[in-house]
């Protein structure tokens, strides 16, 4: 094995980039396998903040047109000088989120994924989710952005980084595009929600 990629699927606090997958990439590293690691958690939301959002709400309407503004703030550190401007900012990118994930029957935000007709606690429906990724709103994300990027570094071995139950949907949709591009690269997922789901006395691979 040569070369190995790690994703970061999406959603979680993009503030808090997950730990896990850089201490495997070292791990990795120690054993002459070069790794590289990929937030798919911070470039699919920041690609669903991007997108033209529609909605009869005239505070929806102003959320996504200030969205570029929020995320320089962020950048610039000027977003945390109150804390009401701060939960301002928060509370309108979660209304764009909001806003992109609908058509899809996806309640988003910057911490959370739902979807209104499945439950990520049901094996049988997070399959569904790898065999019509289609119904994500991250499809579009994967396949423009995702894929190119992985199809560069053409690795061995794609890993999925899982720890929470708001990166279910996500990593399903991932993994049903991954299989489709990729037929031939072993897939690997793991983290704290996978091993949580291993230690349940019901557990089936």
């Amino acid at each position: 094995m040569n070369h190995v990629v790690l994703v970061h699927p999406p959603i979680t606090k993009p503030g808090e980039p997950p730990a896990g997958i850089a201490r495997l990439k070292g791990a990795l590293q120690n054993h002459n396998i070069e790794c590289t690691l990929l937030d798919a958690n911070l470039d699919g939301i920041r690609f669903l903040l991007n997108q033209k959002v529609e909605s009869d709400s005239a505070w929806t309407k102003q959320a996504a047109k200030s969205v570029d503004r929020h995320i320089g703030e962020i950048r610039s550190g000027s977003a945390f000088k109150t804390i009401n401007h701060y939960n301002r900012i928060v509370r309108d990118l979660n209304r764009t989120l909001l806003a992109a994930g609908k058509p899809f029957h996806y309640d988003l935000s910057l911490g959370d994924c739902r979807y209104r007709k499945l439950s990520p606690a049901k094996s049988g429906d997070l399959l569904s989710c790898a065999e019509n990724p289609r119904l994500s709103p991250f499809y579009n994300y994967y396949v423009q952005e995702l894929v190119p990027q992985i199809e560069r570094l053409s690795p061995d071995l794609i890993g999925l980084s899982i720890n929470f139950l708001s990166q279910a949907f996500g990593s399903f949709a991932l993994i049903g595009v991954l299989k489709k591009y990729f037929p031939k690269t072993e897939i690997v997922i793991g983290g704290g929600l996978v091993t949580t789901w291993k230690a349940n006395s019901n557990w089936k691979n």
